[in-house]
């Protein structure tokens, strides 16, 4: 009966070697597998036979231990080891490898979802995505308008044939405009133009401010008019355009004066505004000592040549903001840019300052300045 026993549990041994061994040769098998996990394999002791129970130490003995005969051993678990293997480089498009943990959802022939790390799928008649083995690969579904809809699991399917087919640039538009002191050209060249904006965000809107900065010519007479009014003292005037928006441009550089004695002034050949930018003109006058700052003297509409000044000193409107200034011809573009890649969108077009002269320096300030959405700058 003993050596019975021993054979039986040397065989116990065996046995567990022998399931060992196919574990390794599985693994060795499928060393090619794309997506195969290897596996490994625990051992336990199965059980024991005891003979005789052991004693619990007292004052005069220290205690046995039971005496207890192994019976052999079995295999506990075979687990895999789902660590991330080797990503390797493919040709087909339709390889895909997950990098840590994860694994693809795949419909089989039933209608039940299974998961698997085999990332090698190709098309099927219908151009669905599936495995080596027919399954199809499942994901979220993209509507008309390529958005995911995050609501449930689908077969992915790619749509040969059916997106439109990419057309070629057919018509360019540039546009600018030209400073009237530069320097003629002589010599062809291109000229490069950056890429501003590949046309996914809107462009800056220059309604809200269409002034151009147009200077009324200084063609404007002044003269004592023989009419008898209110006005005694030198004085001298500047006119402005004002557009559709009450955006005011620069004004004239008069500088002539006249010298009244009780009396008014008359004000002859003033520069029509030009259209349909400008609507109006604001006149400015100094007050009876010839000098200084300009007030607004009067708003007349466009296409009136002359004007009778004969407003007091104390009824004159707001001052002048721009004296001294616009010199030179300014003009401005607004753009706006993307708030994560720091791309610009195009252009907009031109945009007309308002200038000032606070604390008397000259400056140019931008009104109405076009907001962008909330993922421009």
């Amino acid at each position: 009966m003993g050596l019975q026993s021993a054979l039986s549990t040397a065989l116990t041994g065996l046995t567990a070697a022998e399931t060992s061994i196919d574990v390794v040769g599985n693994n060795v098998a499928n060393s090619q597998t794309v997506g195969f996990k290897e596996s490994t394999v625990n051992f336990a002791t199965q059980f024991l036979q005891t003979q005789s129970i052991g004693s619990a130490p007292t004052t005069n003995r220290g205690g046995t231990n039971p005496r207890q005969v192994g019976l052999g051993v079995k295999v506990a678990e075979i687990s895999p080891e789902f660590t991330q293997g080797t990503i390797e480089i493919s040709s087909n498009p339709l390889d895909l490898a997950i990098q840590g943990d994860g694994f693809f959802i795949v419909e089989g022939s039933s209608g039940g979802q299974f998961y698997s790390r085999n990332g090698q799928f190709k098309t099927n008649a219908n151009n669905e995505i599936v495995t080596t083995t027919g399954f199809r690969l499942l994901g979220y579904g993209v509507d008309s308008n390529f958005e995911v809809l995050p609501t449930g699991l689908t077969s992915i399917s790619i749509p040969l044939g059916a997106a439109a087919v990419a057309q070629p640039t057919e018509n360019v538009f540039f546009e600018g405009s030209l400073d009237p002191n530069g320097e003629v050209g002589t010599t062809p060249a291109i000229i490069q133009s950056s890429i501003l904006s590949d046309g996914t965000h809107e462009v800056p809107d220059d309604t809200s401010n269409s002034q151009s900065l147009a200077r009324p010519s200084e063609t404007t007479t002044t003269s004592v008019s023989a009419t008898p009014g209110t006005l005694s003292g030198t004085y001298s005037y500047r006119i402005a355009f004002v557009d559709a928006f009450g955006n005011e441009g620069p004004a004239s550089n008069i500088t002539s004066s006249v010298t009244v004695a009780g009396g008014s002034i008359d004000l002859g050949t003033i520069p029509p505004a030009p259209s349909p930018d400008f609507t109006s003109l604001n006149i400015y006058r100094t007050v009876s000592t010839g000098g200084g700052d300009y007030f607004l003297v009067a708003n007349i509409a466009t296409g009136v040549a002359t004007y009778n000044d004969n407003v007091a000193d104390g009824a004159l409107g707001a001052k002048l903001s721009d004296t001294g200034l616009n010199n030179g011809g300014y003009s401005y573009y607004v753009t706006f840019q993307n708030a994560s890649t720091g791309e610009e969108t195009r252009p907009s077009e031109i945009i007309g300052p308002t200038t000032t002269d606070a604390s008397s320096t000259p400056r140019i300030y931008l009104q109405n300045i076009p907001k962008p959405s909330a993922d421009l700058l």
